[in-house]
């Protein structure tokens, strides 16, 4: 476990003082005092964290070197077969984060293979794969979601999500800088949002993925501006209709 315990040291995960147990061979790890819930597996060269800190969920896959900010991989993961995701790459760690934690998270609930084909990052590199078998761990999922307030099952998991590259903007998400955050002299936030493309381009049943800072007023002014954009459709108009886009609206105080 020593390379797991470096790994998630490196950004903040493991504490000398956390209480741990085990369940079904994931590793459940809670501080209370930190406000911190983990569940993590160890394959050796890599890693698998499910954390929920401060009310915000990550999935970490550790042991996974890019050199670019949003690598594309295909992903099968439960009721997820061989869907186009572009993941975050953590800046300077060889960690990698799913756009849709808590949907990837659910997919892992009864276990089976993790399959992630990672593209090459540059000319020159190869396309690597990681093949994790994760052993069922309800129980450890199930803590790790509960304390970020998250539902355990969400039919959002199985609409069908566009292919990388269908958010093409006809009018593009131009988000306002929300006071709430100016008057706590926040000067950034990124929020990630996940909509289902609607007649017109229109973007319908959109939802906050992920918030940060939280309580701030990113998320909301993020899905504000997301129902005034519009994304270009393709001439076959109905095959991408209903489908659900995902993208980052980042904020910057001027």
């Amino acid at each position: 476990m020593r390379r797991l315990a470096l790994a998630l040291a490196a950004v903040g995960l493991a504490s000398p003082a956390m209480a741990q147990d085990v369940s079904a061979d994931w590793d459940l790890t809670t501080d209370p005092a930190r406000q911190v819930t983990l569940a993590t597996l160890n394959f050796g060269s890599n890693q698998i964290a499910l954390r929920c800190k401060t009310g915000v969920l990550d999935f970490l896959l550790t042991g996974v070197p890019t050199t670019v900010a949003s690598p594309a991989v295909t992903v099968t993961a439960g009721a997820i077969q061989n869907e186009r995701q572009q993941w975050l790459a953590w800046p300077d760690q060889p960690i990698i984060s799913p756009p849709e934690p808590a949907r990837f998270a659910r997919q892992l609930r009864a276990g089976g293979e993790l399959d992630i084909r990672l593209d090459p990052g540059s000319a020159g590199e190869r396309p690597r794969r990681y093949r994790l078998p994760v052993p069922p761990s309800i129980a450890a999922v199930d803590q790790v979601l509960s304390a970020c307030s998250i539902p355990l099952n969400d039919d959002w998991d199985l609409r069908q999500r566009a292919e990388l590259g269908t958010a093409v903007w006809a009018r593009p998400v131009i988000p306002e800088f929300p006071e709430l955050a100016a008057s706590r002299g926040v000067e950034n936030g990124e929020v990630a949002v996940g909509c289902a493309i609607a007649a017109g381009g229109l973007l319908d049943e959109c939802r906050i993925l992920s918030e940060t800072p939280q309580g701030a007023g990113f998320g909301q002014s993020a899905l504000r501006s997301a129902k005034r954009s519009r994304v270009e459709l393709p001439d076959d108009e109905e095959s991408v209709i209903g489908k659900v886009v995902t993208f980052t609206v980042r904020f910057r105080i001027s």
